[in-house]
């Protein structure tokens, strides 16, 4: 759970590809390496109920395929931040923090 900022639990009219843009927002925007943490968490939490939602669609299987195969491509670069985010915080490291990511 985030220290600072707020939490944005999705909505029951809040559909998950906008839940999982705020998060991606937040993710860049965070001001902590926790809160960093945690949205990338979150992240890696939508778009694994969008794989499980893209499964269950009537659609032709290469084109499910391509999509499950972005998505968990999506899935694993967000798992190698959360990771090299850890290790951070694990060796306690001092990091030089610039919300919103590189212009």
């Amino acid at each position: 759970m985030p220290k600072s900022g707020t939490v944005l639990s999705p909505a029951k009219a809040d559909a998950a590809p906008n839940y999982l843009g705020r998060c991606s927002e937040q993710a860049l925007d965070a001001y902590t390496v926790e809160d960093a943490i945690f949205w990338h968490c979150e992240i890696i939490g939508e778009l694994a109920v969008q794989i499980h939602e893209t499964q269950s669609k009537l659609w032709p299987a290469s084109a499910k395929a391509t999509v499950i195969e972005a998505l968990r491509e999506r899935q694993q670069d967000h798992g190698r931040a959360v990771a090299r985010l850890y290790g951070i915080v694990r060796r306690n490291e001092q990091l030089i923090w610039q919300p919103g990511g590189v212009d």
